[in-house]
């Protein structure tokens, strides 16, 4: 896991820091998770991972547009506080951490309602579940 440089915390513009195959970690806010996305894939990032800049997190998910601009590298959402404490042990230490993305395709029936269950969860120090119902 690396951080982008100080100026680009929320991942926003062309990266000025290495960060080829790694994980980045950048904070939600001022941009799309598409742009934050595009902005870690042209340096060559394998993948972000997105802290929310507000104490309850709003969006458990993270939306792409469904236009061609897609990036096609993987980004996972924490909370502020997970983020955060993140972003102070990066400070102290290395922190290496290992993803696994699964594309998920959904089929729904006409006139029928259905739900979708997508569960994200790691094995580090935090439990991070979550499940998506669209």
């Amino acid at each position: 896991l690396v951080l982008p440089a100080a100026d680009n915390s929320l991942g926003c513009s062309p990266y000025n820091t290495p960060v080829a195959s790694s994980l980045v970690l950048v904070a939600r806010g001022e941009c799309f998770f598409s742009e934050k996305a595009r902005m870690a894939q042209e340096a060559n990032a394998s993948g972000v991972l997105l802290y929310d800049n507000q104490a309850e997190t709003t969006l458990p998910i993270v939306a792409m547009p469904r236009d061609g601009s897609i990036p096609h590298i993987p980004m996972f959402m924490v909370t502020k506080v997970q983020g955060e404490a993140l972003l102070q042990r990066l400070e102290r230490e290395s922190i290496r951490i290992k993803m696994q993305w699964q594309a998920v395709r959904a089929y729904t029936l006409p006139g029928r309602s259905t739900r979708v269950g997508l569960n994200v969860s790691n094995h580090g120090d935090a439990n991070l579940h979550w499940t998506a119902r669209p």
